[in-house]
């Protein structure tokens, strides 16, 4: 109970003393609202921070972080709502300030659960937005490299020709063998002039082909080579944009999509926007509770007191100058007794006597002539 009311900011001496359970409950209630709101953000974070991070101890630290964020402005804003006597123009725009950022915090802690709800419509309706990008970057590639349709008409042209080569040579081939079986032409079995004839036009129409063959064949496989190198630059191009498209899940991402998602599908808009509302509601409810329900004993037990303490406060700033005064006389006349007792003590008196000896004597060195001794003594003997 106590942890209730130690987040619902109130002082739990004065709580305890309130006779009445109704106020004890009450601030039960705003305490647990706050907790869930918190673990509602914990949640929400961790989620939108793994979304950004793609790490789970990232995403764990940072949620923790923005649920205690969360708890510290919830259990400000109820801390500095208070229920006043009378009603004041005052109290009402403070308190429509605190709804405001209620109602932003609800907002930003709703948004990355409703992200979460609607999953998987998010990713589906990312997948077809990814494919038909993709689809489009594919044509827009096409069209900007011309050089591979026409490499394949090209390729596609002469490989009809000697496809058409390959089917004359084979009719004139065929035509020689019929004329030898005298099936067709004269009619006449064996190898007659009429054959000869055949046979060397469709000896020509081998060696032609063959001659075709060798012009056709590196221009194919050269065209070919340049069809794969295009190929795979183009590939290349569609790839890297459709990797970068599928890796744009961030919050902004999801969040733009699910608001396409929501003007396609009411019911997923109607569930959005409760969901929000849901968040506005329980982040909102202990300002509303406080400002809502009568004065009770705790508010005026808690006035009293707040007003006691500024009375002391202001009785302390107004003797605070001469508190200090007496406070500096004191200080300065202990000073003066502790120096006074430093003086009139037996070291002090030894290092007295001593620093009056060496001042008298370097006195008497340098102001007392010395007697000057004479450097011829004898003279003055009698």
């Amino acid at each position: 109970m106590k942890l209730l009311w130690w987040c619902a900011g109130v002082d739990a001496e004065l709580l305890q003393n309130c006779r009445s359970q109704k106020e004890q409950h009450k601030y039960d209630a705003i305490g647990l609202a706050i907790l869930l709101t918190t673990a509602c953000a914990i949640l929400s974070g961790g989620y939108a921070f793994y979304t950004i991070f793609k790490n789970p101890i990232h995403a764990l630290l940072l949620g923790v972080f923005w649920g205690l964020f969360v708890f510290n402005m919830d259990r400000l804003i109820i801390i500095t709502t208070h229920k006043e006597d009378k009603f004041s123009w005052q109290q009402l725009g403070m308190a429509i300030t605190r709804i405001i950022v209620a109602v932003l915090i609800a907002v930003v802690v709703a948004k990355p659960l409703e992200l979460k709800i609607f999953e998987k419509p998010i990713l589906a309706e990312l997948a077809q937005e990814n494919a038909q990008i993709a689809l489009a970057v594919q044509q827009q590639i096409n069209q900007g490299m011309p050089e591979i349709a026409e490499l394949k008409a090209a390729n596609q042209k002469l490989e009809q020709d000697l496809s058409d080569k390959e089917k004359n040579r084979d009719l004139l081939c065929d035509r020689a063998m019929k004329e030898a079986e005298g099936i067709s032409g004269t009619g006449k079995e064996g190898k007659g002039p009429v054959y000869e004839e055949k046979q060397l036009l469709c000896q020509q129409q081998g060696r032609e082909l063959e001659t075709l063959k060798a012009k056709t064949e590196p221009i194919l496989v050269q065209n070919r080579q340049r069809i794969m190198q295009l190929q795979a630059q183009k590939d290349q191009e569609v790839k890297t944009v459709t990797t970068a498209r599928k890796q744009a899940d961030d919050i902004m991402t999801q969040l733009n999509t699910l608001e396409k998602i929501a003007q396609k599908n009411p019911a997923i808009a109607h569930a959005s926007h409760a969901i929000s509302w849901l968040f506005i509601v329980v982040d909102t409810a202990p300002i509303f509770a406080k400002l809502i329900a009568k004065r009770g004993s705790y508010d005026a037990m808690l006035q009293q007191k707040e007003y006691e303490q500024i009375q002391r406060a202001d009785e302390d700033r107004k003797y605070f100058p001469i508190q200090l005064k007496n406070d500096q006389e004191k200080e300065r006349k202990f000073y003066d007794d502790t120096l006074g007792e430093a003086y009139k003590s037996e070291p002090m008196k030894k290092v007295q006597e001593e620093l009056i000896e060496e001042i008298t004597n370097r006195t008497r060195k340098k102001y007392i002539p010395r007697k000057k001794v004479s450097p011829f003594p004898f003279f003055f003997t009698s």
